[in-house]
């Protein structure tokens, strides 16, 4: 019994391992165009350190550009991204003006985009991953907040049992607290940070 139960833990462990490999290096992919575009904007745009307030400050930037502008005087305002690239594409052909940078914003904000549906799928598999051992995990999504610290130690409670019990061993209790962790991370701080408080 107490094998089976690792050998699934260590499997969904991996799964969500997977999951962040991807997230870590979409973040890399969106750092190294954020840093291009802090170039090539000469500081306009500086690199925040959640995906929201990147979100806020890339969308000001685009929303900034001679095309964006354009499109505002001719009462258009609601359009896709992908429609903004052929925005993009038209005015430079008629302007004869390089978009290249909004191109490069416009790239950036869409990995932010793909950075958070991986998270939230990320926390999705968790979540069905932990309810299968502590279907109090769900709980998470209806209670409030100042409840957490209570759900959070009567899931572990309940799992320090199956350590107990021989039903786990202590690296799959281990992980299992690492993926717990992880999603009451997700519910109290939402997305990941992007940078270090350092700077």
């Amino acid at each position: 019994m107490s094998t089976n139960f690792n050998l699934e833990i260590t499997n969904f462990y991996h799964d969500i391992d997977a999951l962040q490999l991807k997230i870590d290096d979409k973040i890399f992919q969106f750092l190294t165009k954020a840093s291009q575009l802090v170039d090539a904007s000469e500081d306009l745009y500086q690199i925040e350190k959640s995906i929201t307030l990147n979100k806020i400050s890339i969308k000001a930037f685009i929303l900034d550009s001679p095309c964006c502008k354009a499109l505002k005087d001719n009462n258009i305002s609601n359009y896709s991204i992908n429609e903004l690239k052929s925005y993009f594409q038209k005015y430079e052909l008629n302007q004869k003006e390089n978009c290249e940078i909004y191109t490069l914003a416009l790239s950036a904000y869409e990995i932010l985009e793909e950075i958070e549906t991986l998270v939230d799928k990320k926390c999705a598999l968790e979540l069905t991953k932990i309810s299968i051992l502590n279907p109090k995990i769900n709980n998470i999504k209806d209670v409030s907040k100042k409840e957490y610290e209570k759900l959070y130690w009567e899931i572990k409670n309940d799992l320090k049992k199956y350590l107990t019990k021989n039903l786990i061993d202590n690296e799959g209790f281990n992980k299992c607290i690492l993926i717990i962790n992880d999603i009451f991370n997700y519910y109290i701080s939402g997305y990941p940070g992007l940078v270090d408080d350092e700077s």
